[in-house]
């Protein structure tokens, strides 16, 4: 784990990241979490993932939970998995380089660390737009230089970086149940720079068949080269092993963007191959 930023405790070289499939540089710039947060999460996530599927206890899952394996309180739970923790983290992300923020970081200090690992890599995480210190008097047009900073980097090394961004708080009442472009937090610049914006939404209409599953909504906003095409996928987020399903019900907004329903099997596009009927 390295420290980025001007005030940083301890001054590091950058270097480049691996992501969850081995062999794909990747460089992942975490300016929310706490020092070391990234690593310990993944780790508690695959013990989780071993609990889930080698006990029926119903005493036990309820008590799997980030925050009590920090506090030390499921050791007696998780204590048989976490030598495969280990090992499976080193062999999946033995070569992972994370970077999080000391007290200052802003545009010359991200650009700077873009520039150092940009040759190494072959995408750029950062996470997340809004812990960029702005250093304009006028937030908006200082997110609007940083993002036009980063589309001209990634052109002029080549490379795709993945921003993540914060959403507008919905007026109360509103009955839009997924974000739109102009919902980003900020610039209108944000998207405007952006080649794609896909969007994550908790699907809270949906009922979940177990406590532990979140249902979510997936869209793609803005797809610069392809257009978007208006389909909302559902799938869930498992908050015992902290991931996604792997496959998703694919869908369509109706009544004003109020409602998701289900696209019927004979209108399905041939690319949706992990579509699984919610019927199903």
């Amino acid at each position: 784990a390295n420290v980025l930023g001007k005030k940083a405790v301890e001054a590091t070289g950058v270097k480049p990241a691996v992501a969850a499939v081995p062999g794909v540089p990747v460089a992942f710039f975490s300016l929310e979490a706490d020092p070391r947060e990234i690593e310990r999460r993944i780790k508690f996530a695959m013990m989780s993932n071993r609990v889930h599927e080698s006990t029926a206890r119903g005493d036990v899952i309820p008590r799997m939970s980030y925050q009590s394996w920090m506090r030390g309180m499921s050791e007696d739970i998780v204590s048989t998995h976490n030598m495969h923790a280990d090992r499976v983290f080193l062999e999946r992300y033995g070569l992972l380089h994370t970077y999080y923020r000391a007290v200052d970081f802003g545009y010359a200090d991200l650009r700077s660390a873009i520039k150092e690992v940009a040759d190494h890599v072959r995408l750029i995480v950062i996470d997340h737009l809004h812990y960029i210190d702005i250093e304009d008097d006028n937030e908006a047009r200082g997110i609007s230089d940083t993002m036009k900073m980063l589309r001209d980097m990634s052109i002029i090394y080549g490379k795709p970086i993945l921003l993540v961004a914060h959403l507008r708080k919905r007026n109360f009442g509103s009955k839009q149940i997924v974000a739109e472009l102009d919902d980003f937090h900020g610039s209108s610049n944000i998207v405007k720079q952006a080649t794609h914006a896909i969007c994550l939404d908790r699907a809270k209409a949906i009922d979940p068949n177990q406590w532990w599953l979140s249902p979510t909504y997936c869209s793609v906003l803005k797809d610069r080269r392809g257009g978007e095409a208006g389909y909302v996928a559902l799938t869930n987020y498992n908050r015992v092993t902290k991931s996604y399903q792997g496959s998703y019900t694919l869908g369509r907004l109706t009544k004003g963007d109020t409602v998701w329903e289900e696209v019927p099997n004979h209108m399905l596009p041939p690319w949706a191959k992990r579509h699984i009927s919610a019927g199903n």
